[in-house]
Parts: C-alpha cells; sequence; structure tokens
C-alpha cells in the first residue's frame, strides 16, 4: 500500500502542467513522495510509544 501512495506521488506532482515530462518535474515528485512517506515513518514511530505490551498491561491490573 505505501508503494502506491508513493508511486501516486510521483505521477501527479512530477507530471506537471505539460504534456512532456520533465526530470526537475519528476524529481520534484521523488522529493514529494520521499517526504510523504518520512512523516508517515515518524508518525509510526511516534505512535508506536504510546503503545504497551499486553504482558505489562496484565501486571498492573
Amino acid at each position: 500500500m505505501g508503494l502506491t501512495f508513493i508511486i501516486s506521488f510521483i505521477s501527479n506532482v512530477g507530471s506537471g502542467s505539460e504534456a512532456v515530462a520533465q526530470p526537475a518535474n519528476y524529481l520534484t515528485g521523488v522529493k514529494t513522495a520521499f517526504f510523504v512517506a518520512f512523516l508517515f515513518a515518524v508518525t509510526g514511530l511516534l505512535l508506536s510509544l504510546f503503545l504497551e505490551s499486553e504482558k505489562q498491561a496484565g501486571e498492573r491490573g
């Protein structure tokens, strides 16, 4: 699913309004896709800090 998001960002941002694909537009799409993937990774990392294992939760109560 992540690959689908990355490819869609590259396609949407990289295509631009021109009929002929320009390398600079493609690179802009790649940069945007990697930035979005980075945001998803950081969000996942931060959310994982709030998870508790079942063993620890069982000991508490």
